[in-house]
Order: structure tokens, then C-alpha cells, then sequence
């Protein structure tokens, strides 16, 4: 888990890089069902490392992960103040878990 400011810096350089409004949430993690068939459905935590997160992307450690339209997943070389980050639709991501208050919430739900 990144601190607060390193949070905040990441976040402003989304805003600013992807030119669109991004949440402030914490996410903790994120559950994807892909459409694309070549990726499995994936449990995406921050902290840990993954391989394939799109189509022959290299094993990379996740640093943040952010909420807009779509989801945005960081990595070192995608999205950490350098790049662009790996993007998860909406309507892939079932469940977010976030670290500012250890909510937990399925996208389809409808509050």
C-alpha cells in the first residue's frame, strides 16, 4: 500500500495525464470477470505482482489502483507517475475493496 501523499501525487497525475475526472477511494483490490476471452477472471490486489494484465504484458508488482469510468491499475512502468496504466471497464470489474474504510462493494449493485 502506497501512503497518503504518494496517493495523492499519483492521483493528480491521472487527472492530468488521462484528462478525465478520477476518484479519491483507496482501492485495496479489485475483482475482474474479462469479456476478452484470453484473460481469466483475476483477483487484482495492490502490492502484488501479476502477469498478463493485458495480453503478453511482463510480471509487474501493482502500486494503485483508481476508480473513473474505468478502472485504472498502476505499475511501476504503467501509470506510476510515468506511462499510461493498464485499464479495466466497468462492467469487467464484479467487486472493489478499498483501504479507506474496508468497504467492500459489487459493481452491480445499484445504490
Amino acid at each position: 500500500m502506497i501512503d497518503k501523499q504518494k496517493h495523492q501525487e499519483l492521483l493528480e497525475y491521472l487527472r492530468k495525464t488521462m484528462k478525465v475526472p478520477v476518484k479519491e477511494k483507496r482501492i485495496k483490490a479489485i475483482k475482474v470477470n474479462p469479456a476478452n476471452h484470453w484473460q481469466p477472471k483475476m483477483y487484482i490486489e495492490v502490492g502484488r505482482y501479476y502477469r498478463d494484465l493485458e495480453k503478453d504484458a511482463p510480471r509487474e508488482k501493482v502500486t494503485a489502483i483508481f476508480e473513473s469510468s474505468i478502472f485504472y491499475v498502476c505499475t511501476a512502468t504503467r501509470g506510476d507517475m510515468t506511462g499510461f496504466p493498464y485499464l479495466f471497464a466497468r462492467p469487467d470489474v464484479k467487486q472493489v475493496m478499498s483501504y479507506d474504510d474496508d468497504e467492500s462493494y459489487d459493481e452491480n449493485d445499484t445504490e
